[in-house]
């Protein structure tokens, strides 16, 4: 049984390391290409989406300018210029196009206003606002998006209307009859439309989570781990190294000429999150607007499904790998001791 024992041992031992080494050289490769491929498509989808909001705010855009350009708005405009005209009338019936002929066009938006070209409120789908409002007399927010529409169509920043008191993304256009500056339409959407551009996908597990940040760092779409009404819109700021990151990236690689990101990879990242988790997470710059689209998915969800699964196939590798080694010992050793004990009786 000398040899038996030693063989069988020795077998064991050589099973054993051996096991244990593949192991270890498959799990490191088994985590490469799942990282590998997590990522690709952490950044496939983050490009996508960043795409439709894109799209999203260049449609809203385009409706400001088209409502510019609208004969009736011009005309009403050019009406309240004269002093003579019956103000009352000519507001009453602007007012009245605006709300059964413009906003009925997009479901995302709430509310339509014109100014005139000294930024007195002239128009609106407001039916309590059915005279003039002097420029004077008008809200700060209504101030900052005439002066933004004055020269170009503009997008501006989810903000809380505190005249509708509700979050909202404006736009405006200036309105010109020929060289003529008139007026600038104002536009305001629902935020909660662009919401429904990143919320509740399932794009990766059940921790996946798409969301959007200002340029100082604060939701602008909700997140999926934050309850209530507003689920941290305009309030949860995200500081993390995915966000700096998008930001740097920003400063770096866009060109406002072009209005496009430059050529440059995106890195994949391991950090905590707003949370504390661990999460692999990749961003998109949205550079005509200055928002960071971030994509995240919790660490422990990408590996511990799969690992389980590695670690069960490799048990059980690894114990056939020891039977049939450990009988190989046996029987090598058994010879050996057959012999040996032939050779001492001879």
């Amino acid at each position: 049984m000398k040899f038996t024992s030693l063989f069988m041992a020795s077998f064991f031992i050589l099973a054993l390391v051996g096991s244990s080494l593949t192991l270890a050289y498959s799990v490191e490769l088994f985590n490469s290409k799942l990282l590998s491929h997590v990522r690709q498509h952490l950044d496939d989808v983050s490009k996508a989406y960043a795409d439709l909001v894109y799209m999203f705010l260049q449609t809203k855009k385009e409706r400001a300018i088209d409502f510019s350009s609208d004969g009736f708005i011009k005309e009403s405009l050019l009406k309240l210029k004269n002093s003579s005209v019956n103000y009352t009338e000519a507001i009453r019936r602007l007012n009245f196009h605006l709300t059964n002929n413009k906003l009925p066009l997009d479901k995302d938006f709430y509310a339509v206003m014109v100014f005139d070209a000294e930024g007195n409120l002239v128009g609106t789908t407001n039916p309590t606002n059915s005279s003039r409002i002097p420029y004077s007399e008008i809200s700060s927010i209504s101030k900052e998006v005439f002066s933004k529409g004055l020269e170009a169509p503009f997008v501006g920043e989810v903000i809380y209307d505190e005249d509708a008191r509700r979050k909202s993304i404006i736009v405006s256009a200036p309105i010109y009859d020929k060289d003529v500056f008139l007026g600038v339409i104002v536009i305001k959407i629902r935020s909660e439309s662009l919401s429904k551009i990143t919320e509740g996908k399932t794009f990766l597990g059940e921790s996946g989570n798409l969301y959007i940040v200002n340029k100082d760092l604060f939701l602008i779409t909700p997140s999926k781990f934050l309850k209530g009404e507003n689920k941290g819109v305009l309030t949860q700021k995200v500081d993390t190294e995915n966000t700096r990151e998008c930001f740097e990236d920003g400063e770096k690689y866009y060109d406002p000429v072009s209005k496009r990101m430059k050529e440059h990879t995106d890195k994949i990242l391991i950090f905590e999150d707003y949370r504390g988790e661990e999460v692999l997470g990749t961003h998109e710059y949205i550079g005509e607007m200055g928002w960071c689209l971030i994509v995240e998915v919790d660490r422990k969800e990408i590996l511990l499904p799969e690992k389980e699964e590695v670690f069960f196939h490799y048990f059980v590798f690894l114990s056939i790998i020891i039977v049939i080694f450990s009988l190989l010992g046996y029987l090598i050793g058994n010879l050996m001791d057959r012999k040996y004990s032939i050779k001492k009786l001879k």
